[in-house]
C-alpha cells in the first residue's frame, strides 16, 4: 500500500474518531493493536482492540459536541504514518479536554 494511501486511511480513522463512530473504528483497527495513552488518565497505558473498544462509549458519552483535530504535521513512509494533531473536545462537565497526539 503505498503512503498516500496509508495517510488517507489515517485521516479516514481519526475521522471517525471526530465523529464519534465506534463501529467505523473498530472496522479500521487490527486485531493485534497495541494503543497506548499517556499517563494522567483514566484511560492511561497499554490497550489491546478489544479494550480500547470498550473504553469509546464512555470518551464519547463524556463529549458535548464532537473531537476537532487539528492537523500539526503528517509524514509517511513505506507502511507508517506519524501524525503530530492537536485535539480539542468539549465536555459535558464544562470545559474542554485539549490534548497534543502523536
Amino acid at each position: 500500500m503505498s503512503a498516500s494511501r496509508n495517510v488517507q486511511l489515517l485521516k479516514e480513522y481519526l475521522g471517525a474518531l471526530q465523529a464519534s463512530d465506534g463501529e467505523k473504528m473498530a472496522s479500521m483497527l487490527a486485531p493485534d493493536l497495541n494503543y497506548w495513552v499517556s499517563p494522567g488518565s483514566d484511560f492511561s497505558g497499554d490497550h489491546n482492540k478489544a479494550e480500547l473498544l470498550s473504553l469509546l462509549p464512555a470518551i464519547f458519552d463524556a463529549q458535548a459536541g464532537p473531537t476537532v483535530l487539528t492537523y500539526r504535521a503528517i509524514t509517511a513512509q513505506d507502511d507508517r504514518v506519524s501524525v503530530v494533531a492537536d485535539g480539542t473536545m468539549p465536555l459535558k462537565t464544562g470545559g474542554s479536554y485539549d490534548q497534543t497526539y502523536h
